[in-house]
């Protein structure tokens, strides 16, 4: 029987917090997206705890830290900050509230309180969509790079090479590689991994809500929906499902009768 979620905020609620978060002025910050995907969690943190908990870390800081290095030696040497290596597919690594708390982390829920720390004191650290291995960049910096899971370990482009073919064995680095993130595909990466450690744990129930938010976030496409119709019908969520091959309809031209046929096909079964 796959678990029931408990005390994670509804759906509509993190939907409508994303809408607000993406239409800021300045648009949204990570910590913000952390906020609405940390919803999710069993046990998810009151309103604002994030962002206050950050600011506190920011405000502890030595007034040495005025530039990255120093950054990331706060983060990860007095803060104490590290990848938890022994429970790497913990849901709790990627709660932000839970790693603040914790100080243990994945690459890019750590690599977000280090990005966030730093913006509070000024100092530029930007999100890399490495392979498989969340990094940070220097903002100062086009080519250097620092792992977060390990201890903000610096990377220049023969690290990074090392490091890509350690997980895609014969691949060469590529300027795509270490392309820096908007928030967007940041929140992608991170519900990607929520929907795959749920999937891991066969909890469908957790898999298709983390899969509904992330439809709900601006770069969604087929791909996701098609996802998302997977799980729903996988957990018997007929109506739901249907209305998803319709939204897929719209979308998906090359294939619009086949899905108006499927929405069909399923709301009968609710006869």
């Amino acid at each position: 029987m796959t678990p029931s979620r408990r005390n994670c905020r509804p759906l509509v609620e993190l939907e409508a917090q994303l809408r607000v978060e993406f239409s800021a002025p300045d648009g949204p910050s990570l910590a913000g997206l952390a906020e609405v995907i940390a919803g999710l969690a069993d046990e998810p943190p009151e309103a604002g705890l994030i962002t206050t908990g950050l600011d506190r870390l920011a405000e502890g800081a030595p007034a040495i830290c005025a530039e990255a290095d120093a950054v990331l030696n706060y983060v990860f040497v007095d803060l104490g900050f590290k990848g938890n290596h022994r429970e790497y597919y913990h849901p709790d690594n990627s709660y932000l509230h839970r790693v603040i708390d914790t100080r243990l982390g994945i690459p890019i829920t750590l690599a977000i309180v280090a990005i966030e720390i730093g913006r509070r004191l000024g100092i530029a650290l930007t999100p890399v969509g490495f392979p498989g291995h969340f990094l940070l960049g220097d903002g100062s910096r086009a080519d250097r790079w620092f792992d977060p899971f390990e201890a903000g370990q610096t990377l220049d482009v023969n690290g990074c090479q090392d490091l890509l073919a350690r997980s895609h064995p014969g691949a060469q680095l590529e300027p795509g590689h270490t392309a820096v993130l908007d928030p967007a595909e940041v929140g992608h990466r991170m519900l990607n991994n929520l929907r795959h450690i749920h999937l891991t744990m066969g909890d469908l129930s957790r898999a298709t809500a983390v899969t509904q938010l992330a439809v709900a976030l601006p770069g969604a496409g087929v791909a996701h929906r098609i996802e998302l119709l997977k799980l729903l019908n996988a957990t018997g969520r007929f109506d739901a499902a249907a209305e998803q091959h319709e939204i897929l309809a719209l979308l998906d031209s090359e294939h619009e009768a086949a899905h108006h046929a499927a929405a069909t096909r399923l709301r009968f079964r609710l006869n």
